[in-house]
């Protein structure tokens, strides 16, 4: 036999000749180290079948799992990276060091399946075998075991901070012990405090992965680390600009967070009043009650200890009449009566924006109001209830990019309505969908994927129907 044959013969011969695996890997090696360009050329065909012949009879009884891995390791010299993409099996040590295809770091990166150690990461890199991506290198380290603790320079100055610039299980680690994770909350405390990385920076990445589109739980998990890390005051003030960034995050635990932190440190002289003013209006049209009275309680507290700018505050503050609660808008009104301002005249004309959308309590506190409604006869009227109203209005997606944000959070089932809108929208991002934008559905594919991963139950819900759509 030739060495081609040899070698188809290695892969398929019967189970029920009696071989070590091992040996015939070893076998196997040693052929394909041999092997001509024009040997590939002619083998290739021949390998690409047995690959897809054996992977669909994986879990057969005729031994197709070792041919499987046979083959690929044929495949792994032969084949291109759209050949090879979809396969596996390949114990790459036997490999790199005498044959490293160029598309061997693609191959890894764009495989989330794919872990091969962060030790072994680190030698392949060394001896330039693969230049993993920020996402692979979070994915490893997560996968840690929690008896790790060789960390190296790399890890230390550029590695450590992927957990923070992309999004991975790290949140995981801390409630699953027994399954022996490094917990990393745990770990990155204990490297602060051995100052074995930057403490300033540490709290600041912490802060910024509010920002960065991850899931609330992610974003609660470093949330969480930075207040196990009780900054203090100077800290604060340090890191103040970031602070103000986080205000503008699309969660409102951290939301919260910060505006406690913020009040902690607002009477400093170093405290930047005015970037955070400019934060208040967006933070008061927010439609989650505890962050606006949060924010109204900050805007007292900085009233008081600012008297030049308690006017600019009070001002502000009317916006919150907008909202369509009646506790909101009384605290409100109570809040720029206490500072004296209720008769202000442009205090006054801002309220009179929002006059004919206030609750009747909430006139009654108006002298202004009032007044106008002490010279007419004042007519009780019993309005039904509206079930169709601007504060429950589903909403509406139009553009691409209106849809792919939709479909990228759909997964966290946090509106009883996203189901049907699901439904609903489908068929017209199907018709928005080309060649040029099909790239940007990526994240919410992805999303979806780690979603029906994670499932652990056989009851198939909303979210699973989502998925088989």
């Amino acid at each position: 036999m030739d060495i081609s044959e040899q070698i188809i013969h290695i892969i398929t011969r019967d189970k029920s000749i009696v071989y070590s695996q091992k040996k015939a890997e070893k076998e196997l090696l040693s052929l394909l180290k041999k092997l001509n360009d024009s040997d590939k050329k002619s083998l290739k065909p021949i390998i690409i079948k047995l690959m897809r012949q054996y992977n669909k009879e994986m879990f057969n009884t005729n031994g197709s799992q070792e041919k499987y891995n046979l083959a690929c390791m044929a495949g792994f010299i032969m084949l291109n990276y759209t050949e090879y993409k979809s396969h596996w099996g390949v114990n790459y040590d036997n490999f790199l060091n005498w044959y490293c295809p160029s598309w061997f770091s693609e191959y890894y990166n764009n495989d989330q399946w794919m872990n091969i150690g962060y030790e072994r990461l680190l030698e392949y890199m060394k001896k330039g075998y693969l230049k993993p991506s920020g996402t692979k290198i979070a994915q490893e380290l997560v996968n840690l075991e929690n008896s790790y603790n060789d960390f190296k320079r790399i890890t230390l100055t550029e590695h450590i901070w992927t957990l923070f610039l992309y999004e991975s299980e790290v949140h995981l680690t801390h409630r699953y012990p027994k399954f022996g994770k490094l917990e990393w909350k745990r770990k990155l405390c204990e490297l602060s405090d051995t100052k074995k990385i930057d403490r300033n920076k540490l709290l600041t990445e912490c802060l910024l992965v509010s920002t960065r589109n991850f899931n609330k739980i992610v974003v609660g998990f470093f949330l969480d680390l930075f207040n196990e890390l009780t900054p203090t005051n100077d800290e604060l003030l340090n890191v103040q600009e970031t602070l103000f960034t986080v205000l503008q995050t699309q969660h409102s635990k951290p939301i919260n967070q910060t505006l406690k932190y913020i009040k902690q440190i607002h009477y400093d002289p170093s405290f930047n009043l005015q970037d955070f003013i400019e934060q208040i209006p967006l933070l008061l049209t927010w439609d989650v009650k505890a962050v606006i009275n949060g924010t109204l309680s900050l805007v007292d507290v900085l009233a008081r200890a600012y008297p030049k700018h308690k006017k600019e505050l009070m001002l502000l503050a009317v916006q919150t009449l907008a909202q369509q609660d009646e506790t909101l808008q009384t605290k409100t009104i109570k809040l720029i009566s206490k500072h004296k301002l209720l008769a202000d005249s442009e205090i006054v004309e801002e309220i009179n924006i929002y006059k004919d959308g206030l609750f009747h309590s909430s006139k009654a506190l108006l002298p202004h109001v009032a007044e106008e409604h002490s010279l007419a006869e004042e007519v009780t009227t019993i309005t039904p209830p509206q079930h169709i109203r601007e504060d429950n209005r589903i909403p509406s997606y139009e553009t691409f990019d209106e849809m792919v944000f939709f479909f990228s959070q759909v997964f966290e089932g946090n509106n009883v309505y996203d189901f049907d809108l699901f439904l609903h929208l489908l068929p017209k991002l199907k018709e928005c969908v080309n060649v040029d934008n099909i790239d940007r559905l990526v994240p919410a594919l992805q999303r979806a994927f780690k979603y029906f991963q994670q499932t652990v139950t056989d009851e198939v819900g909303n979210s699973q129907i989502l998925l088989y759509t």
